[in-house]
């Protein structure tokens, strides 16, 4: 009695699997292409992105810097203080370290200020990056428009 429910089960499968193969070749003969307007948007788009993205890569290297030159001069100031507190050094040494510490003070509220200047550019960054996938991620370009644009574009960019 096993026996015959194996060949009906198998010959179900088979249909279910060429359904599905058929409504894929269905969806891929309908899926639409993007214009070549839509590409040169995408494109255009893109290359703002990336710019933008370099800029704020090299403001995030600024930013490590001086973070660097903070805690290197903080860990100045307690060295020096626990050099004075020993020693007593005398006023030069205070002098000296009051010096340093109106440094150290007036590069951690510059880094305070660039930080705040650099989270709002960073934050519409990566709006506009999520904004550009969902527009421009799903988007199907035929190889000869792309070849076309790409060709628009190097030349315009050559043009003087």
């Amino acid at each position: 009695m096993t026996r015959p429910r194996l060949p009906l089960f198998a010959a179900m499968l088979l249909l279910l699997a060429a359904t599905r193969l058929a409504t894929a070749a269905e969806t891929a003969a309908q899926q639409s292409f993007a214009s070549r307007d839509q590409l040169r948007h995408c494109l255009q788009a893109d290359s703002g992105l990336q710019a933008r993205a370099a800029a704020i890569a090299a403001s995030d290297k600024a930013l490590a810097r001086l973070v660097a030159q903070v805690k290197a001069e903080a860990a100045q100031l307690k060295s020096l203080r626990r050099k004075i507190d020993r020693e007593g050094d005398g006023d030069t040494a205070v002098e000296t370290f009051n010096a340093l510490a109106r440094k150290h003070n007036a590069h951690v509220r510059k880094l305070n200020r660039d930080t705040a200047a650099a989270r709002p550019v960073s934050q519409a960054y990566k709006v506009d990056k999520s904004s550009y996938d969902q527009t421009c991620g799903a988007q199907v370009y035929r190889a000869e428009d792309m070849d076309a644009v790409t060709r628009e574009r190097a030349k315009a960019a050559s043009a003087p």
